[in-house]
């Protein structure tokens, strides 16, 4: 287990940490599901499409492409067994530069002035 996002995260950007709702967490994930293609029997991500690879250390969440685009992600909760909820505020790290990336919608609603 990392203890230090620096040992994961190499580059000369920053890292911010910035509250976010159960809410954003979840339309972030929902997001990525419009570039999973259904190709040769197998799913593949377009990541060239303005992809979010997110990196979500104990939350427990599923793709299940089989429901209709809205209702792909299935979060169960975090890894130590609290629950999730989408109307919960929590802390995420995200490189700085995602901070109101206006190519992505869900990247575009973080406000840098809620960076701690």
């Amino acid at each position: 287990m990392f203890k230090n996002v620096r040992d994961i995260y190499r580059f000369e950007n920053s890292i911010a940490c910035l509250p976010v709702s159960g809410k954003w967490i979840k339309d972030m994930l929902e997001q990525n599901t419009r570039y999973f293609e259904f190709k040769d029997g197998k799913w593949e991500c377009d990541s060239a499409k303005k992809f979010l690879c997110p990196t979500t250390f104990g939350l427990n969440f599923t793709y299940d492409m089989s429901q209709p685009e809205g209702s792909r992600v299935q979060i169960t909760g975090f890894s130590n067994g609290k629950q999730f909820s989408e109307s919960a505020s929590y802390l995420m790290s995200v490189p700085d530069y995602y901070i109101g990336n206006t190519n992505n919608p869900v990247l575009g609603q973080l406000d840098k002035s809620k960076v701690l």
